[in-house]
C-alpha cells in the first residue's frame, strides 16, 4: 500500500482552492479521489451514514503508517499549492479596522464615571489598603450619597462628552 500512496502532482486531481491545505488534507483529498474511482480496493464502506467517519478513521490510519518520505511529497504538494494562495485584500483591511476600533469609544461615558476619574485617586489615597473592588464600592456610595449640585457638574460634563461623541462617530 505505501508505494500506491506516493503522491505526484501530476496524478492528483486537486483543485487550488482560496484557502491554505495542510499534506494531510492534500492526502485525505488524494484517498477519496482514488476510492471514488474504485482504486482502493482494501477499504469497503459500509452504506451507512457513517460510512465517511469509516473512512476518515482509514485515512488516519494510512496516514500514521506512511514513512516520512511519503509524507513528504505531500508536503511538498501542499507548500506549492498554498503558495498560490493569496490573503484577499478585504480581510487584511478588516482586521486593520477591527484593530483600529479597539481604541476608539463604544458609546458616550456616564456622569459616573467622571466622577470616577476625579475621585478615584483621593480615595486611593485615604484608603490605600484597599483593593480595586473595594474602591469601586466606595466610589458607588459616594456617588449615591453626592449632592444634586456634584450631580449635576458630572451631567454637564457627560453631555459635552456625548455631543463630541456624537460628532465624531
Amino acid at each position: 500500500m505505501a508505494g500506491y500512496l506516493k503522491c505526484h502532482s501530476s496524478n492528483l486531481n486537486i483543485s487550488r482552492g482560496k484557502t491554505h491545505k495542510s499534506a494531510y488534507a492534500l492526502f485525505v483529498e488524494f484517498c477519496r479521489e482514488k476510492y471514488e474511482a474504485n482504486e482502493l480496493q482494501s477499504l469497503r464502506l459500509p452504506d451507512t451514514n457513517n460510512r465517511w467517519i469509516i473512512f476518515m478513521k482509514h485515512c488516519m490510519n494510512l496516514w500514521g503508517n506512511m514513512s516520512e518520505e511519503e509524507k513528504l511529497s505531500f508536503q511538498k504538494l501542499a507548500n506549492e499549492i498554498n503558495s498560490d494562495v493569496v490573503v484577499p485584500a478585504k480581510k487584511e483591511q478588516q482586521k486593520q479596522m477591527k484593530r483600529d476600533q479597539r481604541n476608539c469609544m463604544k458609546c458616550p461615558l456616564s456622569p459616573f464615571y467622571f466622577y470616577c476619574e476625579d475621585y478615584h485617586v483621593e480615595i486611593k489615597k485615604q484608603y490605600p489598603e484597599y483593593s480595586l473592588a473595594e474602591i469601586a464600592l466606595k466610589l458607588g456610595s459616594n456617588w449615591c450619597a453626592a449632592s444634586i449640585d456634584i450631580k449635576q457638574k458630572y451631567e454637564r460634563i457627560a453631555e459635552s462628552d456625548y455631543c463630541k461623541f456624537i460628532e465624531n462617530y
